[in-house]
């Protein structure tokens, strides 16, 4: 995004580009899904100029909002401001959850950074956009929201429970919003949580009513969460010296591997085996071929060769956006404007 925008130059663009490609980490899809994004922030950014040719962006910089929570800043992905709106551009990379823009807390934090980092330059904004793109999910979910509003919000809401965060008060309520907090496995609210869900779950699910069952499988996550969170945190304390009453370290089971594949082959092929028997050859993965060719080929050519299989059976809360299989599906399978008076019999 530095890039296109001319905040980069070429030499250290490819170099820093080079560098992130000979990561372990880097796979060859990441480059499609964060231009979604770079394309995205472009086209606001240009909305801005539009408005306000002196409109500025900022990437990857600090955004602090220390005014309400002590020490409090985060780092934005992209802020833009012009002499109207400040617009507050993160990206999910992530496509495990997806995120709402909605009333999030994180973006309207950085959106009070956002106002106190352009405030010399425009002090008179009256809007904050809160933006989420999220590629991998095909996601963008956006948030308006009056700076007043933002304000009071900051006063009545943020102000007061940092302050008593800082002194050590304020009661811990766990909840979804406990999904990536590093101090779970340690905490007794969010243990609290999970053992009380655990306790109405281990009765004989065939002697428990309709709605036990119900509250059961909304509880499931959460028990699973908490039990993996004490899992993982055990484990990284034992490896490093932490003795557990009850329990030591050992290695899992391994997977054999070749030493020198190469070796294997010339083995083979001296002991008068044919390729065929030890070699195996097979077409690459969708997301690859998609790599090696324009959008506009692969469309053409490669996509009607495409089926999506449907997945295994699974039973998800009603919030969740994808069709109900059984008489819900058949309604729209056969769903094709037909009248009692068209059927055949």
């Amino acid at each position: 995004l530095a890039y296109e925008l001319g905040m980069l130059k070429a030499r250290p663009y490819k170099a820093r580009l080079k560098a992130i490609k000979a990561d372990p980490l880097f796979t060859d899809d990441m480059p499609r899904h964060v231009q979604t994004y770079v394309d995205f922030v472009r086209a606001e950014f240009t909305a801005a100029q539009a408005d306000d040719e002196d409109a500025v962006i900022m990437l990857e910089e600090r955004l602090d909002f220390s005014e309400y929570v002590p020490d409090g800043y985060g780092t934005g992905d992209t802020s833009i401001a012009n002499y109207k709106i400040l617009k507050i551009i993160d990206l999910k990379y992530g496509k495990g959850v997806k995120v709402s823009a909605v009333d999030n807390t994180q973006l309207k934090l950085y959106g009070l950074g956002g106002l106190d980092a352009f405030e010399l330059i425009y002090s008179g904004i009256e809007t904050v956009e809160l933006t989420i793109v999220q590629p991998r999910l095909d996601h963008i979910s956006v948030f308006k929201i009056s700076v007043a509003d933002l304000i009071e919000w900051a006063e009545e809401t943020v102000r007061p429970a940092a302050a008593l965060a800082i002194d050590g008060e304020g009661e811990l309520v766990a909840g979804d919003w406990c999904r990536w907090c590093k101090a779970k496995a340690r905490c007794t609210a969010y243990a609290e949580l999970a053992k009380i869900a655990a306790l109405n779950d281990f009765a004989d699910p065939k002697e428990l009513t309709d709605e036990e069952l119900v509250e059961a499988l909304n509880d499931m996550a959460k028990i699973r969460d908490w039990l993996k969170a004490v899992e993982d945190y055990t484990l990284k304390e034992a490896l490093h010296g932490k003795k557990w009453d009850g329990y030591k370290i050992v290695n899992g089971r391994g997977k054999r591997v070749w030493t020198d594949t190469e070796k294997v082959e010339a083995k083979l092929e001296a002991l008068k085996f044919t390729r065929a028997k030890y070699l195996n050859t097979k077409l690459k993965g969708i997301t690859a071929i998609e790599q090696i060719m324009s959008v506009d080929k692969f469309e053409a050519n490669i996509k009607p060769l495409i089926v999506k299989q449907q997945g295994s059976k699974i039973l998800v809360p009603n919030s969740d956006k994808r069709i109900a299989q059984g008489v819900e599906q058949a309604k729209i399978d056969f769903d094709d404007g037909l009248t009692e008076d068209d059927l055949p019999f």
